[in-house]
């Protein structure tokens, strides 16, 4: 499942450089995740490393948008969801998605990109 998530983060992260606008930062992945030896888990613990901090992220107009990625079937983990209401609180927006059409949905929501009307 890890690689269909990794591939469905790759297509989101083409379509947020394509797609944002110019005066938004790049959007960012910190790699707070994924499988370490004990020795590199402790030293990325060191330097901040968060776990469930979502997969993507960018500022737009002075606000935090976050994006965690998750295959058709994946769940939030709790501490995933900790971010989520933590990010809503402080007035950022979090969504959960799984394709980028799922990731352009977001930003049609946020007000970020336009939705495009068939036939116009």
């Amino acid at each position: 499942m890890k690689h269909e998530e990794d591939r469905i983060h790759i297509a989101i992260l083409a379509y947020l450089e394509w797609a944002l606008p110019t005066k938004a930062t790049p959007a960012w992945h910190t790699p707070n995740g994924g499988a370490r030896d004990a020795r590199s888990g402790a030293k990325m613990k060191k330097l901040g490393a968060r776990a469930g901090f979502p997969d993507l992220a960018f500022i737009h107009k002075g606000k935090f948008y976050a994006l965690e990625v998750k295959a058709k079937i994946g769940k939030q983990r709790a501490n995933q969801l900790w971010w989520e209401v933590e990010i809503n609180n402080a007035g950022g927006f979090y969504e959960v998605v799984r394709s980028v059409d799922d990731a352009k949905v977001a930003l049609q929501k946020w007000g970020i990109v336009e939705q495009k009307i068939a036939g116009k």
